[in-house]
């Protein structure tokens, strides 16, 4: 109510933590007409608010003292945190989009790779060469890391990288040994392409 205010102090209607700042701004009042600032304010309760004030010196000197003016900003603050915990997690979401389409693409070379030396030296190494097995291995940890690369492309949302223009046809021959894989032996894959390069301008790895 209007008749609690009379006689109290502003600084009484400021959270403890913000009273330091009050005497800053006063020290601005004096070379200012007006000032603005916000704080955190206290209810009657007790509870705590964000609050917007406006402190103005008197037009006539003579009367002394200044005009606080408040306003409760708590529905903008919530606002303007939510926001900003959104935009952070926008940020995860792209750079997480970004890191795995690089780490992808970069897997998909190891697999590659690996499946052209797996060729050449299956009919030279034993099934239990450690060679062998270590190729084995490696294969398998690189086909685990790109499932685990591209779950985390699709975390990344609809965030796209620029599009490029690269050849479709190129890229589903580069995807052949990982859907083989994936597919596993007892399905056969047969990928035709064109033998004319099928270019197309779009996000590489959401194509892949």
């Amino acid at each position: 109510q209007p008749s609690e205010l009379f006689g109290r102090s502003a600084a009484e209607f400021v959270h403890p933590e913000d009273r330091g700042l009050l005497p800053q701004l006063m020290q601005r009042l004096e070379h200012e007409e007006r000032i603005d600032a916000e704080l955190r304010g206290l209810r009657a309760d007790g509870t705590s608010f964000y609050q917007q004030i406006f402190l103005v010196k008197p037009r006539t000197p003579a009367l002394g003292g200044i005009y606080y003016f408040m306003r409760d900003i708590s529905d903008r603050r919530r606002q303007d945190e939510r926001h900003l915990r959104m935009q952070k997690l926008e940020t995860a979401s792209q750079l997480a989009a970004h890191l795995a389409s690089d780490l992808s693409n970069q897997l998909t070379t190891v697999l590659g790779s690996a499946d052209q030396l797996a060729i050449r030296l299956q009919s030279a190494l034993h099934p239990d060469d450690p060679a062998w097995r270590a190729l084995s291995n490696l294969n398998a940890a690189a086909a685990e890391a790109t499932t685990q690369a591209r779950t985390l492309l699709v975390f990344g949302g609809p965030t796209l990288q620029p599009a490029r223009r690269f050849d479709a046809s190129a890229a589903v021959l580069a995807l052949e040994p990982a859907i083989r894989r994936a597919l596993g032996e007892a399905i056969h894959l047969q990928i035709d392409a064109a033998p004319e390069p099928a270019l197309i301008e779009f996000e590489q790895s959401q194509f892949e």
